[in-house]
């Protein structure tokens, strides 16, 4: 395919391109600018920022020190 392509775009263009570049540029470029802008890959961003929210809020949430609320807090004991 890639030589194909690398034909083509000689007989349109006149530019010689070099197998390895045509491909990186495929890979790299095409294929995946199709994967990230189409409805999937939209969905899929969506759903790994919201992964990432409920993450980071879990980090924080962790990470910060436990606070005792007066109703929980020991009564102190009668006659001492």
């Amino acid at each position: 395919m890639i030589a194909k392509l690398r034909k083509e775009i000689h007989r349109l263009s006149g530019l010689k391109v070099e197998p390895e570049y045509l491909s990186s540029l495929l890979e790299n470029e095409i294929i995946k600018r199709d994967l990230i802008d189409s409805d999937e890959g939209g969905a899929a961003a969506a759903y790994v920022k919201k992964l990432q929210k409920a993450f980071d809020k879990e980090q924080n949430s962790a990470a910060a020190p436990p606070t005792i609320s007066p109703s929980i807090a020991p009564k102190p004991s009668a006659g001492l």
